[in-house]
C-alpha cells in the first residue's frame, strides 16, 4: 500500500517539473508563491489519503464457505451446518436464505450467530459464522446446493456439500454392521396386531458406554396415523442396562410406552420418533485437566427413530347369533338388571359390564333385543381405565333404562358376546344369561267411596231468572287469554328443551347423530385450511375424518376399526352405486396417503370439494 502511494506522489512531482518556470509566467507573481509554497502540499496529501483508501479497498479480501460437522450419517443423526463469512475489514452480513431440503430438517431455521476477530503477525482478520441443526431423514447420497449470502451489500455463494445417510445396522464393504453411538428406536410389541388390538410400542434410547444422558426431552405431536393413541404412565424412573444389540455392546433405557390400536387393516406406519438429548461425550482425552476436575464435553442433540411397519390383519367375523361390540382384548363380561319385578311405568336398569385389558375405550354398547313392551331411555356409558405399566386395562359399563308399558310376564333373552382374545388369536363368546321380568299393573291413583260423601243433593225447583250484566265476561279478553296460554307455553317448551338437553346428554346414539354434521364441517374445513398450506398429509386425515365419521355418527357404528368396505357396506340401499364408488375411492386414497407422498395443492383441494359434495349427498339420504 505503501509502495502504491509513493509511486502517485513520484508521478506527481514528475508532472510538477513540467510546469513553466515564474519568470515564464506573465502576472501576479505573489499568487504563484503562494500556490507553489502551500497548495501543492495540501493537494499532494489528499491524494496520499485518498490512495491509501483505495489500497486498502483493494488489500481486503472477503470469502464465504460452507461445512458440515460430519458427511457420513445414519438415518436419524443430527449434524451441524456451518457457513462462514472471513475478512480482513469489517463484514456486515445477513444471514442466508436457507432452501427447504427434502433429506434433512431443520431443528431452527433460526441460526445461532457467532464471530470472531484473531490477529497473526500483525494482519487482523475477523470471521462471522452462522450455524444450523439439521436432521437426516431420508437414506441415500444427497448435496446441500450453494448458499446465498449477502456481505457488505454484496451477494456471494458458498460451495455446495455432499452429505451420505445410510440406515442403521447397514453393512458396509468390510461386511461390518455399520451402527451409530446413540440411537432411538421404536419397539412395538406386536408386527401383526388385528384391527383394535392394543400395541404396546416402546420408546428405547440406545447409546454407547462412553456417552452419559443427563435429560431427554419428545417431540411434540407424535401421532400415527389410522391409530388410536394412549399414553401409558411409566412405574419407575428410566434405568439403563446393558445389552448386545446386532452384534455390538450398548446400554438401553425404556424411556415412554405407548398403546396404540389400529383403526384400519393392511400395512400401517409408525412414523420417526423425535427425541431431544442432553448428553455428555466423556471420549475426549486431548484435556490434560479433563479427568482431573471431571469435565466432559455436553451437548444438545435431536435423534430420529426409524419408521417401523406393521402388518395390521383384519378382525375374523363373529358368528351369526352372536353380538359384535368390536372388543379386542383378555376380557370378562356379565350382564345384569336392578329389579326383576316392577310396575308399569317404573324404570329398570340393565347394566352391562366389561372388564378386563384391552381396547376398553373404544368398546361399543351391545345391542339387545329388548321386549317390544319395553320403551329405552337415556342410555349410558361409564369408563374406569387405568394406564400405569405396559397395558391399558379397567372397567367400562353399560346402562339401559327400560320402562315398561304393559303388565305382564317377560324375559330378556339371553345373548351371546363376542370378542377377539390375542393371547389365543381366535374369536371367543360370552354367554349372558336371559333374564326374567314380571309387571304389574300401577295402583290407581283415585279410590271411589262405597259409601258416598253423606251429603244429601235436592234439585233446584221453580223458575230460573237469568240477568245478564252489561260488563264483557273476562274469558273474552285477550289479555286474559294471553296470560293464561303464556305459562302453559312456557312450561311445554321448558319441558321440551329439558328432554331434548337429558337425551342429548345420556343417549350417546342421539348425541352422535345430532352432531354429525356440524363435525363433518368443521374436518373439511380443516383439510381446505391444511391443503392451502400444502400440508397435504394432515388435509387427507381431516377428509377422512369428516366422510367416515359423518357415516359412523349417523349409523351409529363405532368411532374406530371398521374399514372403507365395511363403511360402506354399512350403508342404506338407497345410497346409489356411483356415490358408494366414488366415497371408496376418496377413502381409499386418504388411507394410503398416509404412507404415500400427497399430490400438488391443487389436487387435495379438488379432493376436498369433491368430499364437500359427497357430504352434501349423504346428508339427504342419512340424515
Amino acid at each position: 500500500m505503501r509502495r502504491i502511494g509513493n509511486r502517485i506522489i513520484g508521478s506527481m512531482m514528475t508532472a510538477s517539473s513540467l510546469l513553466p518556470e515564474r519568470s515564464m509566467l506573465p502576472g501576479n507573481q505573489h499568487r504563484w508563491g503562494f500556490f507553489e509554497k502551500s497548495g501543492a502540499v495540501w493537494f499532494l496529501v489528499v491524494f496520499w489519503f485518498f490512495i491509501s483508501g483505495v489500497a486498502n479497498l483493494y488489500a481486503q479480501s472477503v470469502q464465504v464457505s460452507a461445512s458440515a460437522s460430519a458427511s457420513d450419517l445414519f438415518y436419524g443423526d443430527s449434524f451441524r451446518l456451518t457457513i462462514e463469512v472471513t475478512s480482513t475489514g469489517s463484514i456486515e452480513a445477513d444471514p442466508p436464505d436457507m432452501p427447504d431440503l427434502v433429506a434433512f430438517r431443520y431443528q431452527s431455521k433460526i441460526p445461532s450467530r457467532g464471530s470472531r476477530i484473531s490477529i497473526v503477525n500483525g494482519a487482523t482478520t475477523r470471521s462471522v459464522t452462522f450455524t444450523y441443526v439439521l436432521t437426516a431423514i431420508r437414506e441415500g447420497n444427497h448435496i446441500i446446493p450453494p448458499l446465498d449470502i449477502n456481505v457488505n451489500n454484496q451477494w456471494m455463494k458458498t460451495q455446495p456439500i455432499s452429505i451420505r445417510v445410510v440406515r442403521q445396522g447397514a453393512v458396509n464393504s468390510q461386511g461390518e454392521v455399520q451402527l451409530p453411538s446413540i440411537f432411538v428406536a421404536l419397539e412395538p410389541a406386536v408386527k401383526d396386531p388385528v384391527v383394535g388390538q392394543q400395541v404396546l410400542t416402546e420408546v428405547v434410547l440406545y447409546f454407547k458406554d462412553q456417552i452419559e444422558v443427563t435429560s431427554f426431552r419428545p417431540g411434540s405431536g407424535w401421532q400415527p396415523d389410522s391409530f388410536w393413541k394412549e399414553d401409558l404412565e411409566s412405574l419407575e424412573q428410566p434405568r439403563a442396562e446393558s445389552t448386545i444389540y446386532k452384534g455390538q455392546r450398548y446400554r438401553k433405557a425404556t424411556l415412554l410406552r405407548y398403546a396404540l390400536f389400529p383403526s384400519l387393516s393392511g400395512t400401517l406406519e409408525l412414523p420417526p420418533f423425535p427425541l431431544t438429548l442432553t448428553i455428555r461425550d466423556r471420549t475426549s482425552r486431548n484435556d490434560p485437566f479433563g479427568n482431573f476436575f471431571g469435565r466432559a464435553n455436553s451437548m444438545n442433540m435431536e435423534v430420529l427413530s426409524e419408521p417401523v411397519t406393521l402388518q395390521v390383519r383384519p378382525m375374523p367375523s363373529v358368528l351369526e347369533d352372536a353380538i359384535e361390540i368390536y372388543a379386542v382384548g383378555t376380557l370378562q363380561m356379565n350382564r345384569s338388571i336392578s329389579k326383576t319385578t316392577a310396575v308399569v311405568g317404573e324404570s329398570i336398569e340393565l347394566i352391562t359390564t366389561i372388564e378386563g385389558a384391552g381396547n376398553i375405550p373404544l368398546i361399543n354398547r351391545p345391542e339387545y333385543a329388548i321386549p317390544e313392551q319395553f320403551d329405552m331411555f337415556n342410555p349410558r356409558e361409564i369408563s374406569n381405565l387405568e394406564r400405569k405399566g405396559t397395558t391399558i386395562q379397567g372397567k367400562k359399563q353399560f346402562t339401559e333404562f327400560l320402562i315398561p308399558r304393559a303388565p305382564g310376564e317377560f324375559t330378556i333373552p339371553a345373548e351371546r358376546l363376542a370378542f377377539y382374545n390375542p393371547e389365543t388369536r381366535e374369536m371367543q363368546y360370552v354367554t349372558v344369561p336371559s333374564i326374567p321380568l314380571t309387571v304389574r299393573s300401577a295402583p290407581s291413583l283415585l279410590a271411589g267411596s262405597e259409601s258416598g260423601s253423606g251429603v244429601a243433593l235436592r234439585p233446584v225447583r221453580g223458575l230460573a231468572i237469568w240477568h245478564y250484566g252489561e260488563r264483557v265476561p273476562v274469558f273474552r279478553s285477550w289479555w286474559f287469554w294471553v296470560l293464561t296460554v303464556l305459562p302453559l307455553a312456557s312450561l311445554v317448551v321448558a319441558w321440551r328443551v329439558r328432554s331434548v338437553q337429558d337425551r342429548f346428554q345420556n343417549d350417546r346414539t342421539y348425541r352422535r347423530r345430532h352432531q354429525a354434521g356440524k363435525k363433518a364441517l368443521r374436518h373439511l374445513a380443516d383439510a381446505r385450511a391444511f391443503a392451502g398450506r400444502g400440508e397435504g398429509k394432515e388435509a387427507y386425515r381431516s377428509i377422512e375424518k369428516g366422510l367416515a365419521g359423518y357415516i359412523s355418527d349417523q349409523l351409529n357404528l363405532p368411532e374406530a376399526g371398521l374399514s372403507a368396505e365395511e363403511l360402506l357396506s354399512k350403508l342404506p340401499e338407497l345410497v346409489d352405486s356411483e356415490t358408494r364408488r366414488a366415497l371408496k375411492i376418496l377413502l381409499d386414497r386418504c388411507t394410503s396417503i398416509g404412507y404415500a407422498p400427497p399430490g400438488t395443492v391443487e389436487e387435495t383441494l379438488s379432493d376436498v370439494s369433491e368430499a364437500d359434495a359427497l357430504l352434501k349427498k349423504l346428508q339427504g339420504w342419512l340424515s
